[in-house]
């Protein structure tokens, strides 16, 4: 169920998946493990309350389950409930304090719920604990283009460039429109290629296209391949609605039309005001939410 970082179609195990998570709820109902896994499938068929009950009902058969509640929490954060996503987090990093990341889903919720200074001390102490980790270097480098120090970010970025291609595509994407943020267009649009090619012949997630076309802003392209992620059943469109990156796009019919096809719950939005986007400023002229300089060359 590693959906995140997939290499192939959710549709090649996500039958398998649910019904080995039903056949072990039916054997053992008190099974935490299956039910945060079948919330995990519920996710994935975009049916947030089954997957809200699941989650809740794996955490009460066993509150010490650090990969569910780190699960729980990401959720929690897509649908827009960060002070729960917050105390789920926290309760996980209590029982593994040493989990890079449990730290990193704490310093989401916290970053979205607009308490930046906290947020990077989690994100500080989970690369502390495991420097290599690609993700969570890919999060410091997003943390501090948000708060638009671009010079401390590229040093992240750089680091992350130099073995791209064997980086799993979501996170080729997810890199290339980091680069596409602070100014080296060029290099995002070699990590574009990369990915477009190898769309050819072998399976890419669309997300991963879609964030680095918005990043680009190229709007009507990031519709097009958040359409294929959407019946692709890509799991990174969870985070379509409190991602900044997207922001731009709230008013855009299309989008919203495709936000109403996942069945988003009304909750789940942007509540962050230094990331929200006014609507009609947004569609005059594609502000981006993460300030008006991306289209400056990085130094």
């Amino acid at each position: 169920l590693a959906g995140w970082h997939a290499s192939n179609p959710v549709d090649e195990f996500l039958s398998l998946a649910r019904a080995a998570a039903e056949k072990a709820i039916q054997l053992d109902p008190d099974l935490a493990e299956a039910h945060f896994a079948l919330a995990e499938i519920h996710k994935l068929d975009w049916e947030w309350q089954e997957a809200a009950r699941e989650y809740r009902k794996g955490r009460g058969l066993d509150p010490s389950d650090t990969f569910g509640l780190a699960g729980y929490a990401n959720f929690l954060s897509a649908m827009g409930r960060f002070d729960l996503a917050i105390e789920v987090a926290t309760h996980g990093m209590r029982l593994d304090p040493l989990s890079p990341i449990l730290r990193g889903e704490l310093g989401q919720a916290l970053w979205l719920a607009g308490q930046h200074d906290a947020a990077l001390r989690k994100f500080q102490d989970a690369l502390r604990l495991d420097p290599a980790h690609v993700q969570i270097q890919w999060i410091l480098s997003d943390f501090y283009i948000r708060a638009g120090e671009y010079d401390r970010a590229l040093p992240f970025l750089e680091r992350l460039k130099q073995d791209f291609e064997t980086m799993a595509p979501a996170m080729i994407g997810y890199v290339g429109a980091n680069f596409a943020m602070v100014g080296r267009r060029d290099d995002a649009l070699e990590m574009l290629a990369h990915l477009l090619k190898r769309a050819e012949t072998e399976y890419i997630p669309g997300s991963a296209l879609a964030f680095l076309y918005a990043a680009l802003q190229d709007y009507d392209e990031v519709i097009a391949w958040l359409e294929v992620a959407y019946e692709q059943r890509d799991i990174t469109l969870i985070v379509l609605k409190v991602d900044p990156l997207f922001a731009a796009l709230h008013c855009d019919a299309r989008f919203q039309k495709l936000l109403s096809r996942m069945n988003f719950p009304e909750t789940a939005d942007l509540p962050n005001s230094a990331v929200a986007t006014d609507c009609a400023r947004s569609a005059a002229g594609r502000i981006s939410p993460y300030g008006s300089v991306l289209g400056t060359q990085a130094s």
